[in-house]
């Protein structure tokens, strides 16, 4: 049999990737997924050690005020604040939750 580098790249292209590799396996949402967005708080108000993941923007967004009103006591967060916020916004992978109980 020889070998066929030209079909070995093709065979390649259609085998589905893994979730380490930062993309979906089959059965992803229109066969494609999209990573989760993270926000480390020390990137805007430094000294926080809180990261925020969401599946969007939007939610980290929401996420990221919250935490603000509650953990930083801000009653009112200035536009140019949360424009600094979704700056700092970046693709991620939410790790994974593991189990350390007895079942």
């Amino acid at each position: 049999m020889v070998y066929d580098r030209d079909a070995e790249a093709a065979n390649a292209a259609r085998r589905p990737l893994s979730r380490q590799s930062g993309h979906c396996r089959e059965g992803g949402r229109a066969g494609r997924c999209s990573m989760a967005k993270v926000l480390k708080c020390s990137e805007v108000f430094s000294g926080c050690d809180t990261v925020i993941y969401g599946k969007d923007e939007d939610e980290v967004l929401a996420k990221e005020e919250e935490h603000a009103r509650s953990d930083h006591n801000m009653t009112m967060i200035p536009m140019d604040t949360i424009n600094e916020m979704a700056s700092h916004i970046r693709e991620g992978v939410e790790p994974k939750r593991r189990w350390f109980g007895f079942r």
